[in-house]
């Protein structure tokens, strides 16, 4: 499955204020400020590449197929707030009766498996609120 992650809102603070690096760091003079800004931005950076949003942040994730369960490659995930696809006729639908069923760290979501009938290129599972994830 090709997939493709782009970055729609990005964090509107950095995780740690360059005063607390400095308390941290022990400075107090400020010759070097611009240098602690870039590299709390560089570390997070790091971070999200592996994954993990330090911050809240907002993600487009676009899959080519859609499958039984959906592998979310930004953890910890918060919220799923819109779910779109293109239907067998070539509409795109943006539809809330899609029913997730849950959403968990690592992220991830499943649909409630009434709905996996509307949708002929799904692998059909059946989940419940309590199931566990398995099998991946």
């Amino acid at each position: 499955m090709h997939w493709s992650l782009t970055l729609v809102t990005g964090p509107v603070a950095e995780p740690i204020s360059s005063t607390a690096a400095k308390v941290w760091l022990r400075l107090s003079h400020t010759v070097e400020d611009a240098l602690i800004d870039d590299l709390i931005q560089m570390v997070r950076e790091q971070v999200e590449e592996h994954g993990i949003a330090v911050m809240t942040q907002t993600w487009d994730l676009r899959l080519d197929r859609f499958p039984s369960v959906i592998r979310i490659p930004m953890t910890p995930v918060q919220e799923v707030s819109s779910i779109s696809y293109i239907d067998t006729n070539g509409d795109s639908v943006d539809d809330d009766w899609l029913g997730v069923t849950a959403v968990r760290h690592p992220g991830a979501l499943a649909f409630r498996s009434q709905n996996l009938n509307a949708l002929s290129c799904w692998t059909k599972r059946t989940w419940t609120d309590s199931a566990p994830w398995s099998g991946w």
